[in-house]
């Protein structure tokens, strides 16, 4: 231990170069790359020991994460300088920088993780609803229509209108009413069904033969707004702002104006067409009425008839019209994020970001943007020379004078200039810097290194060995090796192989620990 104060300040040095993206090779990983399984495994332990030290007391554990290794392209734009006066010249070029430095931790709270965005899309269709739903007040949807219109249509044909007082009228209300009530029952029930299933039937016939041209409709409505608020949305959660803040500025009077522009015009085309139905049933019940000489209310038929249409239409009107809406919205999320990626991650290499561990939320990225995965921005070069002196800046600032100071490099040590990183790891340690490195392999090399053939078979172990610590400067790691969860090599060193996901998180919880 460097001193027994309980303030400790951890930094991670992650490598995503070209080396990391081969597979990691075990049967629990073999279809992850090495990254991606770091990242996995990174996440999933800070995620238990936010949690953790969340629900104590305040810990004094700050982290800062730097990942090396990633891939910038840019455009070359040529300016020329004349009298005071800036003039772009015509010839721009695009090139790549394949050894970026960037801030991790920045980079996961710029990209927006698969939880915002899940929040996100929950309260735009809360939005959708919440709108849409006041604009087809009038549309109360009964448990079974169908049944409440036979029911009427009974009642009306047993209700007789025969009180006349002439004879004719008399015998005929006598053998009306004296006709078997099952009877009368079967027959609004055959009417009911017949106006049910003509309903249905239109209703499969309309979607099916203007489905398209529902969606050109859908589309050409909510495209640009949808495009529009993903891209305001993005741009504030990557310059900081708080969830509640990015919610709060969406611009929910101009939904309510699309959703109710939207509903007007497909009710008034669908149900224009469903009136036909009603149409075309009206005379067999206008019929039934007058051969039972009931007392049924057509008025009544027609209004619970135009109840069931709007019931069965917005049945399929609702979810169609939302799936398209939210299909229209998860497009733009997934074309914007990609298309800003090139931002963020220009963004979060100039920013410098330390998190106490309690705030913490996910170490790299944990997005749906499949992106950021790929050899677009990440498998670049190797500059760990500039990644620890980066994280040498950090570990000498005043502020964290009285921090006890732990560096973690996840890496297979394919790096260049070998020497220099040594020099500045021996300066890191002369100032109190405990230095532990992971070495990611498939293979178990880390106890053979003492022996001086397999020092030059495996230079990116060895690479690793030669700049980390020994455990006299790190005693806490004591207890995880006695237990068997951490193996170091044979000379002491804290080069720690990492073959497994369950490895690297005890070596996390060991240079978390607290005492």
């Amino acid at each position: 231990m460097v001193n027994d104060n309980n303030k400790v300040l951890i930094g991670i040095i992650v490598d995503v170069s070209s080396s990391m993206q081969k597979n990691w090779g075990n049967n629990m990983t073999k279809n992850k790359t090495k990254i991606e399984v770091i990242k996995d495994a990174l996440n999933d332990e800070f995620k238990r020991l936010r949690v953790l030290y969340g629900n104590g007391e305040r810990q004094e554990v700050y982290v800062f994460c730097l990942g090396i290794g990633f891939i910038l392209p840019f455009k070359l734009i040529s300016v020329e300088l004349k009298d005071g006066n800036e003039t772009e010249v015509n010839n721009t070029s695009t090139t790549q920088y394949v050894g970026v430095i960037c801030d991790i931790l920045a980079l996961s709270e710029i990209v927006p993780s698969k939880e915002k965005l899940a929040k996100i899309k929950q309260e735009i269709h809360f939005f959708w609803n919440e709108k849409s739903e006041e604009f087809l007040q009038d549309i109360q949807i009964e448990e079974d229509t169908e049944t409440i219109l036979r029911l009427s249509i009974e009642d009306g044909l047993l209700d007789s209108k025969m009180k006349g007082r002439s004879i004719l009228r008399k015998i005929a209300h006598f053998f009306s009413h004296q006709l078997e009530v099952k009877v009368i029952k079967e027959k609004a029930e055959r009417l009911s069904k017949k106006l049910l299933k003509d309903v249905i039937s239109a209703s499969e016939s309309i979607f099916k033969e203007n489905q398209e041209r529902y969606k050109e409709l859908i589309k050409k409505r909510i495209t640009d707004f949808a495009n529009r608020q993903i891209q305001y949305m993005l741009q504030r959660n990557a310059l900081g702002f708080s969830l509640e803040s990015i919610l709060n500025h969406f611009d929910k009077a101009k939904m309510r104006l699309l959703a109710e522009l939207i509903y007007n015009e497909l009710r008034k085309d669908v149900f224009k067409e469903f009136k036909t139905v009603w149409l075309s049933n009206r005379i067999d019940i206008i019929a039934a009425k007058y051969v039972h000489f009931s007392r049924l209310d057509i008025d009544k038929i027609r209004a619970l008839t135009e109840q069931m249409i709007k019931n069965i239409g917005w049945k399929s009107l609702k979810p169609f019209v939302e799936k398209n809406v939210f299909d229209i919205f998860s497009e733009a999320f997934e074309k914007i994020s990609s298309d800003s990626f090139r931002n963020w991650l220009e963004l979060a290499s100039k920013r410098e970001v330390v998190r106490n561990i309690s705030d913490m939320a996910n170490v790299l990225p944990d997005t749906t943007e499949k992106t950021i995965y790929s050899k677009e921005y990440m498998f670049g070069g190797t500059p760990m020379v500039e990644a620890v002196s980066l994280a040498s800046l950090r570990f000498l600032d005043p502020r964290f004078k009285d921090y006890q100071k732990r560096l973690l490099i996840i890496s297979d040590g394919e790096f260049r200039h070998d020497i220099e990183v040594k020099q500045v790891a021996t300066l890191l340690q002369s100032e109190g810097v405990v230095i532990l490195c992971g070495y990611v392999g498939n293979h178990s090399v880390i106890d053979t290194l003492m022996d001086r053939f397999k020092r030059h078979s495996n230079k990116g172990a060895q690479n690793l060995m030669d700049i980390a610590s020994t455990i006299e400067q790190f005693t806490d790691i004591v207890d995880y090796i006695e237990r068997g969860e951490i193996q170091t090599s044979l000379n002491n060193k804290l080069c720690i192989q990492i073959n497994h996901p369950k490895h690297l998180a005890s070596l996390v919880e060991s240079i978390t620990a607290n005492k």
